[in-house]
């Protein structure tokens, strides 16, 4: 049983100690949100990861997927 509501608890507690995030907290943010079904919140999350470093192709393909379960696809 995976338990995301105590991973995004815990991301959100290193989030408010953090002097700095990168992009890697809001991918990795985003990854638990969409896998506990907030599809908005992991697409605004993996969005912040991809200004941040817009080099991970893997970035897209998660927010690509969390749009498509919010029926936002072309």
């Amino acid at each position: 049983n995976k338990d995301y509501s105590r991973a995004l608890a815990d991301l959100n507690k290193f989030r408010q100690n953090a002097l700095a995030v990168d992009s890697n907290f809001y991918a990795c943010r985003g990854n638990v949100l969409f896998n506990s079904g907030n599809y908005q919140e992991a697409v605004n999350d993996l969005s912040k990861a991809i200004r941040s470093y817009s080099g991970n192709a893997d970035y897209y393909k998660t927010r690509a997927e969390a749009y498509e379960k919010l029926g936002k696809h072309s």
